[in-house]
């Protein structure tokens, strides 16, 4: 179970909630959300426990989670390749590895409530937390290790040691947020922040998760982050235009639409909307693009930046 499919079960769980939901949601610049803000809140974790046993299909998915969280309690933390190897090209498979890790041992304690698994994330948030950075010169290392920090701390807020938090917090702030400003600032139109490909929304939906994570300790800067986010990110969605086809191919297509729907997810629950991302032409019709590119035998219409089979984003 790699990251794509974590994160399509992730939905998948969901998608048994998305019906009948009651969040509290603020408009910008109105009260925030208590933690857990991002992506899976406490009464959406509610209904998910109430319906176990009424819903084979979810039965057999939290099975599957809860065999795969047992499995992780066994590994080792992971080193940061940089220490040993002089001119380490980049730690995205370091980034993808904490975004799978932290989802699933999070999202395990929090329908289990077995201690265990929140014990091992918080081990591994401080582990990747006290690297020296999170790679700014290959952003999608920063942005996708970002997204598993954000999500581990905002899933655990409540059984984090305050240690542990400060740290995070810290973390989130010089190792991405930091860096971020600049980048809007100063960055030209082929910044990883502005491009016109999967790198835009990967980077920017890793910003804006962070920023929304740690957003009571530093209002301002998250609000100028998202505001930024959602003013760049419509340089990548405008080419979904008019059918909602994906230039760079459909491995790329399931990059940045896993990272697009973590983000319009976000700002629809803590915002009551996306600033009007998903309203852009073909974004709403891009899901028939895969389906299309997609053969009866499982592999991919290799075409432009693509491979025939596994998906660009899968570690």
């Amino acid at each position: 179970m790699r990251l794509i499919n974590l994160i399509g079960l992730f939905f998948l769980l969901f998608s048994f909630v998305v019906t009948g939901r009651d969040l509290s949601v603020r408009q910008s610049g109105k009260d925030l959300l208590q933690h857990p803000r991002l992506l899976f809140s406490k009464q959406e974790e509610q209904r998910i426990r109430d319906l176990f046993g009424t819903e084979p299909l979810l039965d057999s998915l939290y099975v599957g989670l809860m065999k795969e969280a047992e499995r992780l309690l066994l590994v080792p933390p992971q080193e940061d390749p940089r220490r040993e190897i002089k001119n380490t090209k980049d730690i995205l498979p370091i980034s993808r590895e904490q975004v799978y890790r932290m989802v699933n041992l999070a999202l395990a304690y929090r329908l289990s409530g077995d201690r265990r698994f929140a014990e091992k994330a918080e081990k591994e948030l401080v582990h990747v937390c006290n690297f020296p950075d999170w790679d700014p010169i290959h952003y999608l290392d920063v942005a996708e290790m970002t997204t598993a920090v954000a999500i581990g701390y905002d899933w655990l807020y409540d059984v984090l040691a305050p240690s542990t938090r400060q740290l995070v917090v810290h973390s989130i702030k010089t190792k991405a947020l930091d860096l971020v400003v600049e980048e809007y600032n100063t960055g030209n139109a082929d910044s990883w922040a502005k491009r016109e490909t999967n790198w835009n929304v990967v980077c920017n939906t890793g910003m804006v998760l962070g920023a929304l994570a740690i957003e009571e300790h530093y209002p301002e800067l998250a609000k100028h982050i998202i505001g930024e986010a959602v003013r760049y990110i419509p340089n990548c969605l405008k080419h979904f235009a008019p059918d909602g086809v994906c230039y760079e191919g459909p491995a790329y297509w399931g990059y940045t639409n896993m990272y697009l729907s973590l983000l319009l997810k976000a700002l629809n629950d803590n915002f009551g909307g996306d600033f009007g991302l998903s309203e852009m032409v073909g974004v709403d019709k891009s899901v028939l693009y895969y389906m299309h590119s997609t053969s009866p035998s499982g592999k991919i219409f290799n075409f432009a930046n693509s491979g025939s089979t596994a998906p660009a984003a899968e570690p």
